[in-house]
């Protein structure tokens, strides 16, 4: 049985012909002709010139030839019989060849895809030429007639291999206009999926839509768009290219054409091209922190929505070949998926510290669901096993790098012993962080929870006897201010004076403050107001009468009970504010 050769140039002439070459497996790649002239080839290429006819004049001849030769391949299966070829066998390997310099041939009209009639005629009538040269290539006394018709097919094959190729680069990575508050519903969905594009919009996508908090227009990803009528040509020529023992051209076209668009769609995702180990070293925490975050959505878009969408397309172009497309989209997810992990290893490798936690976290939930993802779908046998091992090893490297630093971080707060308040008598805010935490609760248990509410109520009554004790002091001391049993004017008016001065510095200091639990705020208020206003009253209601009404009196009370009542009802908002407040 003679074999094809597979190397052609595009002027029509072969380069090479390798005898022995298997029939079917090859990768080797097209060009246009042959260069050697087999015999009949030159008359047939001057009927070729001679009958430059479009494809629907010949339609009825054609449909008479492909009667004759479908007889014909019948008798081939009765041995008692002796096969003599008729010429329909000739002609239609005349008719195809002319069909593939028609759709060649840029003066011509006709072009494939613009008339489906057409190019179903001509890919059946392939398909003939196809099953004569496996046919006859098994009967010695029909073999010599193998090498015109070798020609003729090799010719069409590389005509539908760069129509396989220019329908695949022809489709694009597409994003859609909108606004953080019209993220894709239901409805949406449902009219994309509804469009002339073959996209696929899954409820994850909705999910990833929702987490953006930009108030400006974003581009979202909706994915690579094929027309109907572009996957019915693809999954045609793949159909005719397999069955002529072209699969491995077929796979190895629809491979690469994938990962280079895949390639494109994750630069484009992610901004730039992938960061190197060494490149992702060398960032500063801000920049990694940003690519983190854009890697994450990336990731989220593969996962949801590219790869199931890439899934689809591979069974809608392979639909007669299951193990073709099963395997071609494991070739191009694992791709796919080793770019994206390679990322996250390189992320692993950096120096570790406690403000990475988070992000850390946020990378391994990310792992996690594109794991679940993968394994949901490997009931129906999608991805190959080794990409589920990839995910889950990166995973769980993650993991342990964010149990690593939460350790770290554990120590750090163990050995910190520093006594430095927060400024402005804020909380600190690893304290504000785990506040009320039901968590906290269960894992400490009531009696830890009490103690700590022992201790504030402890905390409470020091800051009042500190703070306010002094002041107090200064107005329930009757001692200093009388002289030969009678109320000294000097003493008192000094005794006035330092109440004055204490509290302004009380306020001025305490109104910039923060107590962020609005119930402890009430409470330190309350108890304050209890002590210092029945104290100021009493005070003023007794020593008030020894200073002269006028002037004097305004220049040394500077305040009313009420006014004491509200600079206290200040404290602890954060918010300084006057404490002029004169009687009027």
């Amino acid at each position: 049985m003679m074999e094809k050769s597979v190397n052609f140039s595009k002027d029509g002439n072969r380069k090479n012909d390798t005898a022995g070459t298997p029939k079917h497996g090859s990768n080797d790649t097209f060009d246009a002709k042959s260069e050697t002239e087999f015999p009949g080839e030159g008359e047939e290429n001057d009927i070729n010139a001679e009958d430059d006819h479009p494809l629907s004049d010949s339609s009825t001849s054609l449909t008479q030839v492909l009667d004759e030769v479908d007889r014909f391949l019948q008798t081939l299966g009765d041995e008692s019989k002796s096969p003599e070829a008729p010429d329909s066998v000739d002609q239609l390997s005349t008719m195809v060849d002319s069909m593939v310099a028609d759709y060649n041939d840029a003066k011509s009209v006709i072009r494939f895809g613009n008339d489906p009639e057409n190019d179903s005629s001509f890919l059946e009538a392939l398909s003939r030429v196809s099953e004569l040269s496996n046919r006859l290539g098994e009967i010695p006394s029909l073999a010599s007639s193998m090498n015109n018709r070798s020609s003729v097919l090799h010719r069409a094959m590389s005509f539908l291999d760069e129509e396989f190729r220019t329908l695949l680069e022809d489709s694009k990575f597409e994003k859609a206009k909108t606004s953080r508050t019209s993220s894709f519903n239901g409805k949406n969905n449902e009219e994309h999926c509804n469009s002339d594009r073959c996209t696929i919009v899954n409820q994850n996508q909705q999910d990833q839509q929702s987490d953006q908090r930009e108030d400006q227009d974003q581009e979202i990803p909706t994915g690579f768009s094929f027309l109907p009528e572009t996957v019915s040509k693809l999954n045609a020529i793949a159909t005719a290219m397999i069955s002529a023992g072209y699969d491995a051209e077929c796979y190895m076209d629809y491979g690469v054409s994938r990962r280079s668009a895949f390639k494109s769609a994750l630069d484009d995702l992610i901004g730039h091209e992938s960061l190197s180990i060494d490149d992702v070293q060398r960032l500063p925490w801000e920049s990694l922190e940003r690519e983190i975050t854009t890697w994450i959505a990336a990731v989220k878009c593969c996962s949801a929505m590219l790869l199931p969408n890439e899934r689809s397309l591979c069974d809608a172009v392979f639909s007669n070949s299951p193990s073709l497309s099963h395997s071609l989209f494991g070739d191009t997810a694992h791709a796919v998926v080793i770019k994206l992990l390679n990322f996250a290893e390189a992320v692993v490798l950096t120096k570790r510290s406690a403000e990475k936690l988070f992000k850390f976290l946020d990378m391994y939930e990310t792992l996690r669901d594109l794991e679940s993802s993968i394994e949901k779908d490997d009931d129906g046998g999608s991805y190959p096993e080794e990409i589920a091992a990839e995910a889950a090893g990166v995973k769980a490297r993650i993991g342990a790098a964010a149990a690593s630093i939460f350790c770290d971080l554990v120590n750090s707060i163990k050995s910190d012993n520093g006594k430095t308040p927060v400024p402005s008598g804020a909380v600190h805010p690893l304290t504000r962080y785990i506040k009320g935490s039901t968590e906290i609760h269960q894992l400490m248990g009531d009696t830890w929870c009490r103690k700590r509410s022992s201790d504030l109520r402890q905390y409470h009554k020091n800051y009042q006897r500190e703070t306010w004790g002094k002041v107090l002091q200064c107005l329930g001391q009757q001692e200093g201010l009388q002289v030969n049993g009678k109320v000294s004017k000097p003493a008192l008016k000094e005794r006035f004076k330092s109440f004055n001065a204490m509290f302004d510095e009380i306020h001025k200091t305490q109104s910039t403050w923060v107590v962020s639990d609005e119930q402890l705020q009430s409470e330190l208020r309350v108890s304050i107001s209890a002590v210092m206003i029945p104290a100021y009253r009493s005070f003023m209601g007794r020593f008030k009468q020894y200073l002269d009404s006028g002037r004097q009196s305004e220049k040394y009370i500077k305040y009313q009970p009420e006014d004491i009542e509200t600079l206290i009802d200040e404290l602890f908002d954060g918010n300084p504010t006057s404490m002029a407040r004169r009687r009027t």
